[in-house]
């Protein structure tokens, strides 16, 4: 049949039109049926798209209707939120100025939003919109995804896409090819992901809530008990001014009026819900008040403090020989003297003086410690020293006892040579002993006894040679005898 050119001019739009419209019963059928929707361009699926309809399928994708229905069924009970497409490729799609499959994720991450009611499904948890978008381009081997508010502010959005929320899509598809277990467990895997997020959010708001509500109570306590530490510091302070009357200074004198001014504003604060107020100036208030507790605190124990200070510095031996040593103890002294003084008039510059005695006292410990190490060097120098000597006439003795073996070994042959003629001659000594003995029997014979010259008839010249020979004799013995000796004991 042939058509006017006006007629066919108004024919084409109305065929568009008319086929839009089937398009859209045939979806909205499918959506009653639970059943998945075909497309053959992306255009429709932005045109029939339904809140009803989860699943949009286009070309051969080898999965069976059997398949593709429950997986419909199983979106509509679990993730309602979502629009799935599965494409076999993008070849022929369009949308706007976009081809292939920039088209397609053109048309369903904004067209949808924009013309369709996609924006308005919402999450009943947060009443944040929670639509999302999964394409699987088949030929292509590529996945794409779209996620609405309730996903990009928990770190689940299209940003986290690649490398990580993919993950289950690319298992399933590299272990069989399995279509329907990629679309599973990508929604699956997310929803979950969402969930846990979500609850540990309302975990937080339930925490923060709690400590909220704790905090209204310790503002509402806060009153009562920053008045029972102002008594108590009162009274401690009173309690030393009765012991020690001459403690006029600053630790006897708490910062009552202040303290009790903060304290009533702290009331008024928590009376008002005004919390963070409260707190903070209860928590100053409370700080100043702790601060004086334990100032006392300090003057209390440092009574006893002097005397231990005292003791320590008298246990320093005190070496003229060591100035640095008595000024750092002069110095420990005066810090002492003042410290005690500041303490006895409540002064708290007591505390700093202490320090700094204790400071003069490391000091004079490490003088000490060093003039007893310099003693020690000098001693060990001493020792060395008499040990080096000991060495030197060691090695002088040894040294004379080598030289006179030396000797010895060299006049040996003269030591004997005089040794033989020191027998020779002993031998012939004793020949001439002999002799003398018989010599002194014949005197004894022919002469006698010098007693008895005169009776045997000896006088003048013959009495004196008779006794001089008789004299002469007994030299000789007496010689003899010597003589005998010596060479007995050689």
């Amino acid at each position: 049949m042939c058509y006017p050119s006006s007629v066919k001019l108004f024919a084409c739009p109305l065929l568009i039109v008319l086929a839009s419209c089937h398009f859209l019963l045939i979806a909205q059928d499918n959506a009653s049926n639970g059943q998945p929707a075909s497309f053959d361009s992306v255009e429709e699926i932005v045109s029939g798209w339904s809140s009803n309809q989860h699943l949009w399928v286009k070309g051969r994708l080898r999965v069976n209707d059997s398949q593709l229905n429950d997986l419909e069924a199983w979106l509509n009970k679990n993730a309602p939120n979502w629009t799935i497409v599965l494409l076999q490729n993008a070849k022929d799609q369009s949308w706007e100025s976009q081809r292939g499959m920039s088209a397609v994720e053109f048309a369903l991450g904004k067209g949808l939003s924009n013309q369709t009611d996609f924006g308005k499904l919402q999450d009943p948890r947060t009443n944040e919109q929670n639509g999302a978008v999964f394409i699987l381009f088949l030929e292509e081997r590529k996945f794409s995804y779209f996620g609405s508010d309730a996903f990009d502010k928990r770190a689940l959005g299209e940003d986290q896409w690649i490398g990580k929320l993919d993950r289950p899509a690319i298992s399933a598809m590299r272990n069989g090819g399995r279509i329907v277990d990629a679309v599973k467990d990508t929604v699956s895997s997310i929803e979950k992901s969402l969930t846990k997020k979500l609850e540990q959010e309302e975990k937080k708001k339930k925490n923060a809530e709690i400590q909220r509500q704790r905090a209204i109570e310790e503002a509402k306590q806060l009153p009562s008990l920053l008045e029972t530490s102002i008594r108590e510091a009162s009274y401690r302070a009173s309690k030393i001014k009765a012991e020690t009357p001459s403690a006029n200074g600053p630790i006897t004198k708490p910062d009552t009026a202040n303290w009790l001014a903060n304290t009533k504003a702290v009331a008024e604060f928590a009376a008002a819900n005004e919390v963070a107020k409260a707190l903070e100036l209860g928590k100053s208030t409370s700080d100043a008040i702790t601060a004086f507790h334990d100032r006392i605190t300090r003057w209390e124990k440092s009574r006893s403090t002097f005397d231990v200070v005292e003791k320590r510095i008298q246990a320093f031996p005190k070496l003229p020989e060591v100035p640095s040593l008595l000024g750092q103890l002069a110095k420990a002294e005066e810090g002492l003297r003042s410290a005690r003084s500041n303490h006895a008039s409540g002064e708290p510059l007591y505390e700093a003086q202490l320090e700094e005695c204790e400071s003069a006292l490391e000091n004079a410990a490490a003088e000490l410690v060093n003039w007893q190490r310099h003693q020690d060097e000098l001693e060990h120098e001493r020792k060395v020293k008499d040990l080096r000597n000991k060495i030197l006439i060691g090695v002088a003795v040894l040294l004379l006892l080598i030289a006179l073996a030396f000797a010895n070994r060299a006049t040996r042959p003269h030591h004997e040579q005089a040794l033989k003629l020191f027998r020779r001659r002993r031998r012939n000594l004793r020949g001439k002993f002999d002799l003398l003995f018989e010599l002194m029997d014949k005197a004894g014979m022919i002469v006698g006894p010098d007693s008895q010259l005169s009776s045997r008839g000896f006088a003048g010249t013959t009495l004196s040679l008779a006794r001089k020979g008789i004299r002469e004799i007994d030299e000789l013995f007496i010689m003899s005898a010597a003589t005998d000796l010596s060479l007995i004991h050689i």
